[in-house]
């Protein structure tokens, strides 16, 4: 698949079969989120990585949290169990991507852009291998208990967790076209 085809291709799944991601692939989606545009060279990027098998760990570690990801919102426990028992067992790995902080706030701007171009990365990876992908900035996988069980400390800042995974179904897509949002001058 050449990367024309990995863009126009890829799709948010939310919908997975449950099969583990080998750490091989994982391995090389990591070598690929790493060479994303970085200006100034900082590597601001910081990855925690779930495999399959820790799905079930962090599952069990939002359910003795579970105050502390529901907050004062009513209903929100209820609805946060419910997305673990359906989503949790069906994803086949989970990287979450984080930001080194700066203290220049250009220096900072421009690292969270790097990391999201990393994202992209991991998700037109993904795509190419025909894993299906998410690009989840939810507070399930990124608030900060989340945070803390990833071993992310204050200088790091959650860019988002990309859920991957075999796609269950195919889902469709549209766009916008580009008329009125192109000035050419």
């Amino acid at each position: 698949m050449d990367v024309r085809e990995a863009i126009l291709s890829r799709r948010t799944h939310k919908h997975w079969t449950g099969e583990p991601v080998p750490r091989v692939v994982l391995e090389d989606l990591l070598e690929l989120a790493r060479w994303a545009p970085n200006h100034r060279l900082t590597n601001p990027w910081r990855f925690a990585v779930m495999p399959a098998e820790a799905l079930a760990r962090y599952g069990e570690h939002v359910r003795q949290n579970l105050a502390a990801y529901a907050g004062t919102k009513p209903g929100a426990a209820e609805a946060i169990r419910e997305k673990l028992e359906k989503m949790l067992p069906k994803l086949g790995a989970v990287i979450i991507v984080g930001c080194q902080v700066d203290p220049d706030p250009k220096i900072h701007a421009e690292d969270r852009d790097a990391c999201a171009a990393a994202c992209q990365n991991i998700l037109l990876g993904a795509t190419a291998r025909g894993l299906a992908s998410f690009w989840s900035t939810g507070a399930l996988l990124t608030s900060p208990p989340a945070k803390a069980f990833y071993g992310f400390g204050d200088n790091v800042v959650l860019v988002g967790a990309i859920c991957l995974g075999t796609a269950a179904d195919t889902p469709q897509s549209k766009r916008e076209p580009l008329e009125g949002k192109v000035r050419w001058l």
